[in-house]
């Protein structure tokens, strides 16, 4: 896309060509020639091109590998706002977030130079002193998320791909004026006479809202620790995978 874009150069007036590459000779004959290509490509590297590509939508990542010895690492990055928007703060490249709107009570409660409590669990589950199982989590049902994907794997014993691909409830929705909260569930995923059974309100979520309506992300990779055995899986909903090589 944005090699291909440069042919808007052969319609520009010249003055204007120049205007967006200074210094750089723009004739038929020159641009025929590798030396105007790396000058222009390293140009294009800095942001220079005709037009700019509008932004996508930015997001949070969890990242879980393992190598061939077993070692483990776990990692969630997020901005952690209430919203994505089109501009933002940014000191010395480094964006700042709007988490400060909405934890005026966490914020009160720590100390001067002290981090504020990382609402994300991320982490690596033992057994026996060896590591077994890598997991990040995201959504604001994260915790709801952990708590299942977790209780499924130690308590039941299932695979990661297993915790992950079983029915799962959201994040509650709490009325601001009554303080009383309603289950979230993924709509088709539970049997009618379990959500009835359980005797709360319950609210079934169109797979396409489930974003906004309090799910919980999980991904995770486990190791067999007598075997060496890997298994990954990640979450079913959206832009995820997992991947081995």
């Amino acid at each position: 896309m944005d090699i291909a874009q440069m042919y808007y150069l052969s319609y520009f007036p010249d003055a204007l060509a120049k205007q967006v590459y200074p210094g750089l000779d723009l004739s038929p004959t020159a641009r025929t020639t590798r030396k105007h290509a790396v000058e222009l490509w390293a140009r294009m590297q800095k942001g220079i091109v005709p037009f700019r590509m509008a932004d996508g939508p930015g997001h949070s990542d969890d990242v879980v590998c393992i190598d061939k010895a077993g070692n483990i690492a776990a990692v969630t990055h997020s901005i952690n706002c209430v919203d994505w928007g089109k501009t933002a703060i940014n000191i010395d490249g480094i964006s700042i977030g709007d988490p400060g709107s909405f934890q005026q009570v966490q914020i009160a409660a720590v100390k001067p130079g002290g981090r504020l409590p990382a609402p994300s669990e991320t982490g690596i589950l033992f057994r026996g002193g060896k590591p077994v199982l890598g997991f990040a989590s995201m959504g604001s049902g994260l915790h709801h998320r952990t708590f299942q994907c977790l209780f499924n794997v130690m308590k039941f014993g299932t695979t990661v791909d297993e915790a992950i691909n079983a029915p799962d409830f959201f994040l509650p929705a709490v009325d601001a004026k009554t303080g009383l909260a309603t289950v979230r569930v993924p709509k088709g995923r539970f049997p009618e006479a379990v959500l009835k059974g359980m005797g709360y309100a319950y609210e079934e979520v169109e797979l396409g809202m489930a974003r906004l309506a309090g799910e919980g992300l999980w991904v995770a990779i486990s190791r067999d620790p007598k075997t060496s055995e890997l298994r990954a899986a990640s979450s079913n909903r959206h832009n995820s995978a997992a991947v081995a090589y």
